[in-house]
């Protein structure tokens, strides 16, 4: 970051209708599927997330575990997440209208990410790499970009492992089913791949 003359903000939503979600949930792959704010408590007082890992059938040896991003908004790669939105509006464009404006979307989107400039006391910056702070799009646009590498790899390669995968914002809480013939090998790829996507670290939790 360096200090700029003059102050500007930007700000743009993420998908038409109001589709501007912060959670990604999800065992098996499947489409984007945010929401607004955290799930509300039930009736009695129980969290979804509680009543669904209820229901699951756990085996002997199921493993729990969880991790959470470090500095998950200034470490996602400007042009890495703004390609993963891309090959997102690609991969989904029969969810989108047809004449959804690709080009103009992504445009806008790279003028925010690498132009949001911001205030220190009286001084004003440039943000130079990261996620454009303080700006309406940051949070989908964060769990966006890496629910689509979620979605295409890590869902994908493990799905035989995870019996349960929910993340919420920069925090994943998993059910790990172990491999019956090499389970620390392919726990150390799991763990591998889910730091293989940019500059973003996860600190994981061992079960």
């Amino acid at each position: 970051m360096f200090p700029h003359p003059t102050p500007s903000m930007g700000s743009m939503g993420v998908f038409p209708n109001g589709v501007n979600g912060c959670e990604w949930g999800g065992g098996t792959p499947h489409p984007i599927q945010p929401h607004p704010t955290p799930p509300p408590l039930d009736g009695v007082g129980e969290h979804p997330t509680i009543k669904e890992l209820k229901q699951l059938h756990i085996r002997n040896g199921t493993l729990l575990f969880s991790a959470d991003a470090s500095a998950m908004y200034t470490n996602i790669d400007t042009m890495l997440g703004i390609t993963s939105i891309s090959h997102l509006i690609d991969l989904y464009k029969d969810r989108l209208p047809h004449n959804f404006p690709k080009e103009l979307f992504i445009g806008v989107l790279t003028t925010i990410m690498k132009n949001n400039i911001f205030s220190f006391g009286d001084t004003y910056w440039l943000q130079t790499s990261g996620t454009a702070m303080g700006t309406p799009s940051a949070c989908a646009y964060t769990m966006i970009s890496f629910g689509y590498y979620e979605n295409t790899t890590i869902l994908t390669t493990y799905h035989a492992n995870l019996l349960y995968y929910k993340r919420y914002i920069d925090d994943i809480l998993g059910v790990w089913l172990p491999s019956t013939h090499d389970n620390t090998t392919t726990w150390n790829s799991f763990k591998q791949q889910l730091n293989n996507w940019g500059t973003l670290a996860w600190v994981i939790q061992e079960p």
